[in-house]
């Protein structure tokens, strides 16, 4: 098993997981498609978002965690866009880091 990449985002612990190959390969076909017509953007973004971050754990400071699995749950935790946008983006090098080395391997 892959252990989670640990990341402190605004003062809290969140936990990343690795999202299992088919919904990753989702997310990337989904993406994939929103290059090409950026238009058709919002609701696809968020459907990917949401997605990646039912597979990120916050830790809560007593041995416990808790899924972000869903939008009520991201924003008890996750109380401004700067920090989601760090944690978006944190969870994409986590799941897709081989498309930014540009390699298609996790070595």
């Amino acid at each position: 098993m892959i252990e989670a990449k640990k990341v402190e985002i605004g003062g809290k612990t969140f936990l990343i997981n690795k999202a299992p190959a088919t919904v990753a390969y989702e997310v990337a076909l989904r993406y994939q498609e929103l290059s090409k017509d950026p238009k058709g953007g919002v609701d696809s973004q968020m459907v990917c978002l949401n997605k990646l971050l039912k597979y990120v754990d916050v830790d809560l400071g007593d041995g416990r965690k808790m899924a972000l699995d869903s939008e009520s749950v991201v924003n008890q935790h996750i109380t401004n866009v700067e920090d989601l946008v760090k944690l978006q983006t944190s969870v994409m090098e986590v799941n897709f880091g081989f498309f930014i080395k540009g390699n298609h391997s996790d070595s």
